[in-house]
C-alpha cells in the first residue's frame, strides 16, 4: 500500500490547503497505481517547526517560505 509523507514547515499552510494537497497527491498516484488502489493510498502531512529546518545553514520559518511563494499561503 502506497504511502506518501508530504514535510512541511508549520503555519504555512491552512488545514483546507493540506486537505487539498492531501487529494492531490493521492489522485497522482491513483494514476499511477490504478483506482482500485485508491482506498489503500495514504498520504502523511508531517510538519516541521519554525526555526528546525534549515537550508544552506539558516532556519526557515513561515514567514520565509511564504516570502518565497510571494504572499500566498
Amino acid at each position: 500500500m502506497p504511502l506518501i509523507d508530504v514535510h512541511l514547515v508549520k503555519n504555512v499552510l491552512s488545514p483546507e490547503k493540506k486537505k487539498e494537497l492531501a487529494a492531490a497527491m493521492t489522485d497522482t498516484m491513483a494514476r499511477f497505481y490504478g483506482e482500485a488502489m485508491r482506498p489503500h493510498i495514504w498520504v502523511r502531512v508531517l510538519e516541521t517547526e519554525e526555526g528546525h529546518w534549515a537550508i544552506g545553514g539558516q532556519t526557515i520559518d513561515a514567514a520565509a517560505v511564504k516570502a518565497a511563494q510571494g504572499g500566498a499561503g
